[in-house]
């Protein structure tokens, strides 16, 4: 438990952390921000839900947040999300509602659950529904209530909840009764219910439905039943060796020992990891024996015990490696490795011994938890890991910036720069000065622009291309005349060419003015820049030590919490070597048995020849 909490209390650290280098800003609670922390909470990542969070969260945003706490077992910050949520209005108060009910049934706290159950049905539609209603039959079931508990499933919808209450009402009939008729007909119900429904789980609960019914019609010596029920079960389930077994315990309860081993023989090609296996291995042995086939009973017996002792020997390998790498990279990391070959249909193998024992292993609550823990940390690790790299590129891009900054010469192009604006603008001044002359002496060639302006030019260079050459006087005079032409046409366009050329030169000095601005803004900022790229630098290298500071605790927190899964590992390993050597040691009694029965038939025989 206390483990729980600083696993809580590091994951809020450390996710605070991703978030601040993440962004600077979470941003709103509008239908972007809140569609991705949906899509995170749907997709099982709840720690991306809380980096996605606004800083505020308010509405969906803070259900989501607190949902998302809840699944990472931060169970005290989950339960102040939502009770702020549950306090308000709107859609979202019946699904906080909800959570909280979740919170208290994994604190133990059943009777605040079903206060917050019971509030939240109202308005709870679908999966919540059917969620809330189950989880409200299973504390009415827990309680000895089971009238309550039936009544409770009566208003759920088909599907696998109701499936699965159904089943669960039925184990809980099973416990009181000695006849299994109302077990049987809560069975029906519960596989009714899944009629239709064609998802992966619930063919496996169908599967697992099924296997409890065949075992209490085997126990109830209805045989026939029990065969109905065991052949619904696919032969690629996780229940396939049991309800092998089963099926030739049936067969050989009615003396049909040939069938009954073709059924045990298919069991002995799953893992011995799984219920049934050892079973039908020793069963072989029985039917031979019951058949009169002692030779072969024999055979079967020590078959079994090789068998046992091979799965001895892996078994103490894998507490080997486990001692050496640690539970998490013996089971988990190697079984995705594993190459598990599949044969025909008859013949089906689950998966490897390490997967098998795996699978045996996770079926613990506390297996389960623990390697969530650990794999919870390992993808926190993997993403601080990215942001530690993230922030060493950044930080080496601004001390890129800042030396560049600091030896670059762009003060000496901005004094080019600040030297031809001055210009400019010495220019401009001329030009206005220009303009108002030539405006109050009426200068018109001054004032024309455009193609009169290139005659007015042309004309000139005629003229005095005419006076260097002694041009003749009737030559003087057409140009003279062409003069009078071009300032009669100036006349006229003098008051439109007056005002272009104002309006000009106006947006000109305005232009200069703003590029003035604009160098004295670069200039300030040119002066602020290496301040302003160490100032972010000194951010990215808090950034830096944040995570890495948080990297530190995960390492520890990692470690512990491998450790816990190798506690548990290593304990379910032992407790099924102990298992597989009691069957080993009942296989031996059963040689000796066996030999020495024997040993008696052949003496009585000796006798009787004597006695002759």
């Amino acid at each position: 438990m206390l483990l729980g909490r600083l696993v809580g209390s590091v994951l809020l650290a450390t996710l605070l952390c991703i978030a601040s280098v993440a962004r600077a800003d979470a941003g709103s609670n509008g239908p972007l921000q809140v569609g991705l922390m949906r899509y995170a909470m749907l997709t099982g990542h709840p720690w991306s839900v809380l980096t996605d969070a606004p800083k505020q969260p308010e509405g969906q945003a803070l259900l989501l947040r607190g949902l998302a706490r809840a699944e990472l077992g931060m169970d005290d910050g989950a339960s102040a999300d939502l009770q702020k949520v549950a306090a308000g209005q709107g859609r979202n108060v019946a699904r906080a509602q909800l959570g909280l009910a979740r919170i208290a049934i994994d604190r133990g706290q059943d009777a605040e659950a079903l206060q917050w159950l019971r509030k939240a049905l109202p308005g709870l539609k679908g999966s919540d529904r059917q969620q809330a209603l189950f989880k409200l039959s299973d504390i009415e079931r827990r309680k000895g209530h089971l009238e309550a508990s039936a009544g409770d499933l009566g208003k759920m919808d088909d599907g696998y909840w109701a499936a699965l209450g159904y089943m669960n009402l039925a184990t809980a009939y099973a416990t009181l009764d000695s006849d299994p008729s109302r077990t049987l007909v809560a069975l029906h119900v519960a596989a009714a219910m899944l009629d239709g429904h064609k998802r992966k789980r619930d063919l496996e609960l169908l599967d697992r439905i099924n296997l409890i019914a065949g075992y209490l019609t085997v126990k109830a010596g209805q045989y026939d039943s029990a065969l109905g029920f065991l052949n619904h079960i696919r032969l690629d389930s996780y229940y396939a060796p049991q309800a092998l077994y089963l099926h030739g315990l049936a067969q050989s309860r009615q003396d049909d020992y040939r069938d009954a081993m073709q059924f045990w023989h298919r069991a002995r090609k799953y893992p011995l990891a799984f219920e049934g296996v050892a079973d039908a291995s020793m069963g072989m042995g029985l039917a031979f024996d019951e058949s009169g086939y002692l030779g072969q009973a024999g055979d079967a017996y020590l078959g079994a015990t090789s068998a046992f002792e091979a799965e001895l020997v892996n078994i103490r390998k894998l507490e080997d490696q486990v001692h050496k790498e640690g539970a998490w990279k013996a089971m988990m990391v190697a079984s995705r490795g594993d190459n598990v070959e599949w044969f025909l249909a008859d013949s089906k193998s689950l998966s490897t011994p390490r997967q098998a024992y795996l699978m045996r292993l996770m079926e613990s609550p506390k297996a389960q938890a623990a390697a969530r823990r650990v794999a919870e940390l390992a993808k926190l690790d993997r993403r601080l890991a990215e942001q530690q790299h993230n922030l060493d590129v950044f930080a080496g891009m601004l001390q890129e910036r800042l030396t560049r900054v600091r030896t670059s010469g762009t003060g000496a192009a901005m004094s080019t720069v600040r030297a031809r604006l001055a210009s400019l603008q010495t220019q401009y001044r001329l030009l206005e000065a220009r303009l108002k002359k030539a405006t109050a002496s009426n200068d018109l060639e001054s004032l024309v622009s455009g193609d009169l302006a290139q005659q007015f030019a042309l004309l000139e260079t005629l003229r005095r291309q005419a006076v260097r050459e002694h041009a003749n006087a009737s030559t003087m005079a057409r140009i003279d005349r062409l003069h009078g032409l071009l300032v009669w046409r100036a006349e006229e366009q003098e008051s439109l060419n007056s005002r272009q050329l104002e309006a000009t030169l106006q947006q000109s000095g305005q232009d200069l003015d703003r590029l003035a601005t604009s160098v004295s803004a670069f200039d300030d900022r040119l002066a602020a820049a290496p301040d302003h790229f160490r100032r972010l630098l000194a951010r990215v290298k808090a950034q830096q030590k944040a995570v890495a500071d948080s990297r530190n605790q995960l390492v520890s927190l990692r470690q512990r919490s491998e450790k816990l899964f190798d506690q548990e590992t290593l304990a379910f390993l032992q407790a099924q070597g102990e298992r597989i050597a009691t069957w080993r040691d009942r296989s031996n009694q059963e040689i000796a048995h066996l030999y020495e029965y024997l040993a008696i038939t052949q003496r009585d025989k000796r006798q009787q020849g004597g006695g002759q």
